[in-house]
Formats: C-alpha cells, structure tokens, sequence
C-alpha cells in the first residue's frame, strides 16, 4: 500500500528507485548525498542494480546514523526484495 513516496510491505517502509544496470554500492553512494527524510525507509530496493562480489567493508563504507542523518534503510537489489519480502 502507498504510503507518501514509500510502500508499505509486511509493516515496512519500502523506497523503490529504478536504477538499471548500476552496482548497488555506486547508487547507494549517489544517494548518500541527498538531504535526509524526515522519516527514513526501513529498506530502498534498487530495482536493476547488482550487488558487487567484492565484500562489502571493501566496496563501501557505512555512514554513521547522526542527528542529523538519521538512519538509512537497508539497500536491496530486487532479487535479494523479493526473498525478503517473499513476493
């Protein structure tokens, strides 16, 4: 069910963006620069993107939640949603 620019899926707050044939790690990076919500998603499926084989301490480093960040969801890529979420 929509609810504002997110989804609610099994009681979570869920941000699609379609971002095809991208690494998952490169489209997370580009949106770390954006201004944070107010209410951030549980978890943000890139639909299109692939996960990197590289471990993940090596292919991108995780921002501390702040204040003023907040916490970031979890980053997906579709077929990793699709077993979460069992859809």
């Amino acid at each position: 069910m929509p609810e504002g620019p997110y989804w609610l899926l099994h009681g979570q707050r869920v941000r699609i963006l379609r971002t095809p044939n991208q690494l998952l790690h490169l489209v997370q990076a580009a949106f770390a620069r954006e201004t944070p919500p107010a209410v951030a998603p549980d978890m943000i499926i890139a639909m299109g993107a692939e996960s990197s084989p590289m471990p993940a301490h090596v292919v991108r480093g995780a921002t501390p939640p702040s204040i003023v960040r907040g916490g970031s969801g979890r980053w997906l890529t579709r077929s990793e949603a699709v077993m979460e979420l069992e859809l």
